[in-house]
């Protein structure tokens, strides 16, 4: 989806935490496969775009669940970051076929927000990729944000066992990067 357009959805049609509730659901962003998407053989998808398609999803998201005012208007400088991203390709997104991107949050601790996103094309309701993320915030606590954000009738949900094993491979990646002390 070219650029202006994701931002004109975003900034004329996404009603702004209207409706708290949806941090915990899935936001969907609606597409269709073009040629500036392909690859080299103007097929299906190249799996760069995939990541980029991701990225505006993700800001969709945070606009439509109130995180973006949270972290970046109420908190006064905060932020946040990509700290990390694990995509699985399942099958190819072929050439002018729609898809949609349902984004969801499905954990959180005091330093981040972690997210699934999926890709699934609208002719057969295949899941062709999923990506999981996590997204450092700064600034602010990511513990208190959603206490603020989703109030007290929702609790923080059980760590899925897919990010429960991708947060040990990306601690036991760090800890290989660490110096060895002698």
């Amino acid at each position: 989806m070219p650029v202006i357009s994701t931002l004109y959805w975003v900034d004329i049609n996404t009603p702004l935490a209207e409706d708290q509730s949806v941090t915990l659901k899935f936001v969907v962003c609606l597409s269709v496969c073009l040629t500036s998407d392909v690859d080299i053989f103007l097929k299906h998808m190249n799996n760069a775009r995939y990541i980029r398609e991701l990225d505006f999803a993700r800001f969709d998201f945070y606009f439509r669940c109130g995180l973006y005012e949270e972290i970046m208007v109420k908190s006064k400088g905060g932020n946040a970051m990509q700290g990390a991203s694990n995509i699985r390709y399942r099958r190819t997104i072929p050439i002018f076929n729609p898809y949609k991107i349902e984004t969801q949050l499905v954990y959180w601790d005091d330093k981040a927000i972690y997210l699934e996103q999926r890709f699934i094309t609208l002719t057969d309701g295949f899941v062709r990729a999923v990506a999981l993320s996590k997204q450092n915030i700064i600034g602010v606590s990511a513990e208190e944000m959603m206490k603020t954000l989703a109030g007290t009738g929702v609790k923080k949900p059980q760590v899925p066992q897919d990010l429960d094993h991708w947060l040990k491979s990306i601690e036991a990646s760090s800890a290989k990067l660490r110096p060895k002390s002698d």
